[in-house]
């Protein structure tokens, strides 16, 4: 498998694959208003449209507030971050325009962004975004909110082309959409959606989904051993990745390998799930620290060409 493209700074990560989920969400600088009219309302949607048509973005949902907008979407290409660069900087030109007043920045900072895990939490995200407006206080039904996708799910009217509606709805009833949508429409108002938080379910700031599918997602698309450490959620990343030390020891006894190759892979997959020194590890697979690191470097080298063994060496537990 070809590695996603990973962009490496300081400042939040952004990994991108085919075929990836995302919600993302950004904020005007300082919390200003950002939509004042609708016009502006109206733009965006528009920007929306031109963003399905020029990178194939498709969206399941979206609610656009006032100072901030959420948006859950599904990439077909790895392009992400071309597609937020579009919307942010061609919104912003079209803001500064009209209001001249408004000099500077208009978003605050870079936008935000979770890869999702599609067939555990597209709900919980889809009622989250649409009852915004109702915990912002805005108005008591999300239905009463004209600048979010709610309306053209249980209204089904004729929806924006980058909307898509029937995959959401399928989940409740793949036959019946009449059903289906009165059944979204019971699980929007039902009263746990007005508690759920998606940073509760969320990885080191960039994936909301299950522990398993985060170390997937790392392991695929990231190499958490190269990774600056002036880089955010560095941190959270290595601890989110680490195992226990006898947990990795079981998982290399469990496979058949030569003796040699159990040494090396063993040296690389405590090195990268654990904090254990080169020291510490070498006590382990009796070899000097000198020798744990090249073992390391040799791994690291050979799975990145060798996309069998990356997988065999995925610790499933």
């Amino acid at each position: 498998m070809k590695l996603a493209k990973t962009f490496i700074m300081a400042r939040p990560l952004t990994i991108e694959f085919h075929n990836a989920f995302y919600h993302v969400m950004s904020r005007g600088l300082n919390r200003q208003n950002i939509f004042l009219d609708d016009e502006d309302f109206s733009f965006f949607l528009y920007l929306l449209q031109q963003a399905h048509i020029k990178f194939k973005m498709i969206c399941f949902s979206f609610c656009l507030m006032n100072n901030h907008y959420h948006l859950y979407l599904k990439t077909p290409e790895p392009n992400i971050s071309k597609i937020m660069k579009f919307l942010n900087q061609s919104y912003a030109r079209y803001y500064l325009k009209k209001y001249p007043d408004k000099d500077g920045h208009v978003f605050k900072g870079r936008y935000k962004r979770k890869i999702v895990q599609s067939n555990l939490y597209s709900l919980q995200l889809t009622r989250y975004i649409h009852l915004n407006p109702v915990k912002a206080k805005l108005v008591e039904d999300p239905l009463q909110w004209k600048w979010s996708s709610y309306s053209n799910y249980i209204k089904d009217k004729k929806s924006f082309n980058f909307l898509d509606k029937d995959w959401l709805l399928g989940q409740f009833s793949s036959s019946d959409k009449e059903r289906a949508i009165r059944d979204f429409a019971n699980y929007t108002y039902h009263e746990e959606g007005r508690s759920w938080d998606p940073d509760k379910h969320t990885h080191a700031k960039i994936v909301l989904g299950s522990k398993e599918y985060f170390r997937e997602i790392i392991t695929k698309h990231l190499d958490v051993n190269n990774l600056d450490e002036d880089t955010l959620c560095y941190q959270e990343l290595k601890l989110a990745m680490q195992y226990d030390k006898q947990t990795i020891i079981d998982f290399i006894n469990s496979l058949k390998l030569q003796k040699k190759n159990k040494s090396q892979y063993l040296a690389y997959l405590l090195k990268t799930h654990t904090t254990l020194s080169l020291k510490e590890i070498g006590t382990i697979i009796n070899k000097k620290a000198k020798t744990v690191s090249a073992a390391n470097i040799y791994v690291k080298n050979k799975i990145a060409a060798n996309k069998d063994l990356r997988k065999l060496l995925e610790i499933k537990c």
